[in-house]
């Protein structure tokens, strides 16, 4: 297994390079409303290409179907996945409303609403592809459950030290939350409810509320002024 978590990344790695690579060169130096066109298809076809990719790795590498790309009960799980993370970030803003923390100083375009389902979308579909399907699913083979659901919690709190606004604290309030994400998987064994759930809380903490998230800001379609003590409002790094 763990050999395997090097050759199935090398399966992905090429994608994410081409789309890398497609969005520094050309999306970087295009303007005019066939930006977002091309922007936006090429973003759908690097998802579609990692599906392919990944399904490659599993007939070739370890002689079976992806059945964890699975598409039985995908929108079912998806919508349950969407409708949690989503009411998660939710019922914490209302919370941070209720105290007066949370006021808004304005809105943005509503266009920003859309461009952020493809921002976050492909965002935490690449982050569940190398953290859950083939970090955590290949050492739990290994070791069992637990330690790989500690493990890979770990592994994403301390990728996030390197962001701004991070700290300890942060990067532990971070792996705490990642066994929430993770849950899902476990119990489905399919990428649906998981992916819904890390896209929707990152859609509706910034492309909807406005604020920070994992320490780095971004504009959302609300323009929030956000006071209040830092355990309540997460401060700089965000309500992770």
């Amino acid at each position: 297994p763990l050999s395997r978590i090097v050759l199935a990344i090398l399966f992905i790695a090429p994608v994410i390079a081409l789309h890398n690579i497609f969005s520094f060169v050309v999306l970087d130096n295009l303007q005019g409303p066939w930006l977002n066109l091309i922007q936006y298809t090429e973003t759908i076809m690097t998802i579609i290409l990692i599906f392919i990719a990944y399904s490659f790795y599993t007939k070739k590498i370890e002689n079976r179907k992806a059945l964890e790309l699975s598409t039985k009960k995908w929108f079912t799980e998806f919508a349950t996945g969407f409708s949690i993370g989503g009411g998660t970030v939710i019922l914490i803003v209302l919370i941070l409303v209720l105290f007066g923390f949370y006021k808004t100083n304005g809105l943005n375009s509503p266009f920003t609403l859309v461009e952020r389902i493809f921002r976050y979308g492909i965002g935490s579909f690449v982050e569940e592809i190398f953290f859950t399907l083939i970090i955590f699913k290949l050492i739990e083979e290994f070791a069992g459950t637990i330690i790989s659901m500690v493990f890979v919690s770990l592994l994403f709190g301390a990728m996030h030290l390197g962001n701004d606004n991070a700290s300890i604290w942060n990067s532990i309030f971070m792996a705490l939350e990642h066994v929430f994400i993770l849950a899902p998987f476990i119990l489905t064994r399919r990428i649906w409810m998981v992916w819904a759930i890390h896209f929707s809380w990152n859609y509706f903490q910034t492309g909807v509320f406005g604020m920070n998230n994992s320490g780095m800001e971004h504009t959302g379609y609300i323009q929030p002024a956000i006071s209040g003590p830092n355990w309540a409002t997460g401060g700089n790094f965000g309500i992770e």
